[in-house]
């Protein structure tokens, strides 16, 4: 069966009901697509010294595609960022093989977010690599071992290669959000808020600084 056609004629549109919704439809999803395009996206960032560093790419305009490797925050980072950040620590563990010895077989990822071991590790960072399918990410950070800390950077963490990547693309997501939140003027400022302020270890010291590849 041959579809039916929409006809439009100045601001009169005439055809089948089925076929009028359809192009409607159509024409809602391409703008919300288009609404949903940010001018810019985090591409990597880390927290020092209680402040962040970040790097970001223009999406939208005459200079989409170019890149703002390294950006320098001055303002102390609010503790959603941090909290966001400490989200991602249990997958630095497991990629870290931290549960190798504990579990024969992986358990669900809510019983790992439980488990004391994470408690060792600390990130300081993330890099975004990679665009729609091939998008993946690198975590950088601590953990605490017998003589003190030591620095890890993961391998490129992909939906190919772990277990878990839907949580982490979640908490990824999540992370991005707070350090766009802080480009855009969410820092810690009142007085209250520096006293529930969470702790950072190691001075909140990143193992190394994610930079942009020119």
């Amino acid at each position: 069966m041959a579809k039916s056609k929409v006809k439009v004629e100045g601001n009169t549109i005439s055809g089948t009901a089925e076929a009028i919704m359809d192009v409607m439809q159509k024409a809602t999803d391409r703008l919300q697509a288009k609404e949903e395009i940010k001018p810019y996206e985090i591409t990597h960032a880390s927290i020092k010294e209680e402040e962040c560093n970040y790097g970001y790419e223009i999406k939208t305009g005459k200079t989409a595609g170019d890149k703002i490797p390294t950006r320098k925050g001055e303002a102390i980072v609010h503790n959603d960022m941090i909290n966001a950040f400490d989200a991602l620590r249990v997958h630095l563990a497991v990629s870290d093989d931290a549960f190798k010895h504990i579990y024969t077989e992986l358990p669900e990822l809510d019983e790992l977010k439980e488990h004391e071991v994470v408690e060792a590790f600390y990130i300081a960072g993330f890099k975004v690599q990679g665009v729609d399918e091939d998008e993946g990410y690198l975590l950088s950070g601590h953990k605490w071992v017998t003589l003190g800390s030591m620095g890890i950077n993961t391998p490129k963490i992909t939906k190919n290669n772990y277990k878990f990547f839907d949580d982490l693309k979640e908490q990824m997501d999540l992370a991005r959000f707070e350090v766009e939140e802080y480009m855009n003027g969410k820092h810690r400022v009142d007085v209250d808020e520096e006293e529930n302020q969470p702790e950072l270890p190691f001075g909140g010291t990143s193992a190394s600084e994610f930079e942009e590849e020119e």
